[in-house]
């Protein structure tokens, strides 16, 4: 009886395991060429959604615009015929190779090749139709990006702690956006998790004044170069940012007011209020990976053939 019973608890503890890492967010980013044969620029755009639509579905978060691990799409042997029907019709039939990207590490960790077919009254239709095939509901698409998933979240399992080191590197050199960058990559799920939150709550009081200041300027810069809706919304994202404890909170105040009063649509983006109820580690946890991620969204996308 104890035997079963240890037995038991074992599998409980392998499936809450495996529960966990299913909901796990995990920064993979989905980037696809800006050329792609045969194929226009809303039709790659199309492709992107669909790409997109697939992983989310697995728990992988579209908002990481910059880490070391994405998804890319790439077309082959695209065919199409028009069919001489009454009315005439198209047809379209291709290849579509999915790869799983270590940035850093320049190499391909899975590819999978699956092929579409689509019709329409159109060659325009009869592409995006066949686009449609990458959808969750393909098992062997969604697996596939389950297994993506599981080596990514092997890698961080085993490489936490030099990414904590080399962010603790780039936090003494001040680069503490690129540093919360890194740092907001890793999955809460993973086994040292707690090396990356005690690595944040080490950098975060010391980065909170300088990066303030920096946000505030970029804010400043925008609203200062257009005074459009567009500008107002992209400068409120800015000062959005700053830390309620940092010296440029309430210059930012200032402006922000400003800019609310000059612009005729409501901005989306607020300034964050100080609420001291809300836990001093979380709140800093939350700050930083919102930094990571706005620096990631201002780097570079390019992507590289791989082989």
């Amino acid at each position: 009886m104890k035997r079963i019973i240890s037995v038991f608890i074992v599998l409980l503890m392998f499936l809450n395991g495996m529960s966990a890492q299913e909901e796990c967010d995990t920064p993979i980013a989905v980037l696809i060429a800006e050329h792609i044969d045969g194929m226009n620029e809303t039709q790659q755009e199309y492709l992107r959604s669909k790409m997109e639509q697939l992983v989310v579905t697995q728990g992988i978060s579209a908002d990481f615009f910059y880490t070391q691990f994405f998804l890319t799409a790439d077309v082959v042997g695209m065919q199409k015929e028009i069919v001489p029907t009454i009315p005439a019709s198209a047809t379209c039939q291709c290849d579509i190779v999915i790869k799983l990207v270590d940035r850093a590490g320049l190499k391909t960790m899975a590819t999978l090749v699956v092929n579409v077919r689509g019709a329409g009254a159109t060659e325009i239709k009869a592409v995006q139709n066949a686009m449609r095939l990458i959808n969750p509901q393909n098992k062997k698409l969604s697996d596939f990006i389950k297994g993506a998933k599981s080596k990514v979240l092997d890698y961080y399992n085993q490489h936490t702690g030099q990414i904590v080191l080399q962010a603790h590197r780039l936090a003494g050199l001040e680069k503490y956006e690129e540093a919360f960058n890194l740092l907001a990559s890793v999955p809460e799920c993973c086994k040292h998790y707690n090396e990356v939150t005690r690595e944040i709550t080490t950098i975060y009081p010391k980065a909170r004044d300088k990066i303030g200041e920096n946000y505030l300027k970029k804010a400043r810069r925008i609203w200062t170069v257009e005074q459009t809706s567009a500008a107002a919304e992209e400068a409120c994202y800015w000062l959005s940012l700053i830390d309620p404890k940092s010296p440029a909170y309430s210059k930012g105040e200032t402006l922000y007011a400003e800019i609310k009063s000059r612009v005729q649509v409501e901005v989306q983006h607020q300034m964050k209020v100080y609420d001291d109820s809300v836990d001093l580690m979380k709140e800093q946890i939350n700050a930083a990976k919102e930094i990571g991620m706005a620096y990631g969204r201002g780097q570079q996308t390019e992507i590289n053939v791989i082989k």
